[in-house]
């Protein structure tokens, strides 16, 4: 049997990220408590977790009304929240029987909720599922695939939509899909770093990277050209500044790509080179080199437009 989990949120982008959690369950995520209610019924889930500032019904209300509705063991109800016990229990009343963890949600919460899952999935059984049946095992190796390649093409889409990686957005997207590889893997093989590495590098094989993407598709990030500037423009230093360091009137700028597929950009006659140290995580590396130089060529290409517009 596939457990049911059943999630409310009022926030919106949990409830979104909360569908890509690495559970082998089924797992469904409402933004409306009411309409939870009204379906839980039909849904049946084994496990129920839910924040508890909403509004029109509270999380403990919420939990309070589940329970008359259908039957849920008691560990099994989880609440959730960006503030302290404390202060929850003296707004709402005591948090009886249920399970509590703070957001941001860490490792703690993830294995709590997977070690529900194997107790449902296992009929109550003390030993581990991934122990016990290696068909369970398989699925967990296939959701970890899963995650990890939904964590490469985000960032290979990354590179090539060029989001801020300073972000608020980004960092929130980046750390869950990197906790989802994590807590994958300590499902699997617990905390073997041997195992978690070799696993990694035979996903890595596997499935295309967002290194092996970038370098599979060269051309679009980078095409070997020369422009001459006229007019000619100045530019400022870029940030962070351990990426290109040129600073003064731009009259020419080229960029190609030397015999060991390593860009280099050259402004005026002074040929630029990225040193590979300094690069920014998680663009590190030859393929790094390649997306930070496109973004410098695309920078520009910006000042170089708005040169001639404004001498028109």
């Amino acid at each position: 049997m596939t457990p049911k989990i059943l999630i409310v949120d009022d926030d919106q982008e949990f409830v979104k990220n909360s569908k890509k959690f690495p559970f082998s369950a089924e797992i469904h995520a409402f933004t409306d408590a009411g309409e939870a209610l009204e379906k839980i019924s039909f849904i049946n889930p084994q496990i129920i977790i839910t924040d508890v500032m909403m509004p029109g019904i509270h999380g403990l209300r919420f939990l309070s009304i589940a329970k008359d509705l259908i039957h849920v063991q008691p560990e099994a109800l989880i609440v959730i929240s960006a503030n302290e016990k404390g202060k929850i229990e003296k707004d709402f009343g005591k948090i009886d029987g249920s399970s509590f963890f703070r957001k941001p949600l860490d490792e703690e919460f993830f294995m709590h909720v997977i070690q529900l899952i194997e107790k449902f999935s296992s009929d109550g059984s003390k030993e581990s599922i991934l122990q016990n049946s290696p068909i369970i095992a398989l699925e967990q190796l296939n959701r970890l695939a899963d995650v990890f390649k939904a964590q490469q093409d985000f960032l290979y889409s990354l590179a090539i939509a060029e989001r801020d990686i300073t972000s608020a957005d980004y960092q929130n997207e980046r750390a869950l899909l990197d906790k989802n590889v994590e807590i994958s893997l300590d499902v699997l093989v617990g905390y073997d770093q041997k195992r978690r590495e070799n696993i990694l590098n035979n996903l890595g094989e596997a499935y295309p990277t967002w290194k092996k993407q970038v370098l599979n598709n060269v051309s679009k990030f980078i095409i070997p050209r020369k422009v001459k500037c006229d007019p000619k423009f100045k530019i400022g230093s870029r940030v962070p500044k351990s990426e290109y360091l040129f600073k003064g009137v731009v009259e020419s700028y080229e960029v190609d790509f030397d015999n060991a597929s390593f860009p280099v950009l050259k402004i005026n006659q002074e040929i630029l080179k990225i040193d590979l140290e300094y690069l920014v995580e998680p663009y590190v590396g030859l393929a790094g080199s390649i997306v930070i130089t496109a973004r410098f060529l695309d920078y520009l290409d910006r000042c170089y437009d708005e040169a001639k517009f404004a001498s028109r």
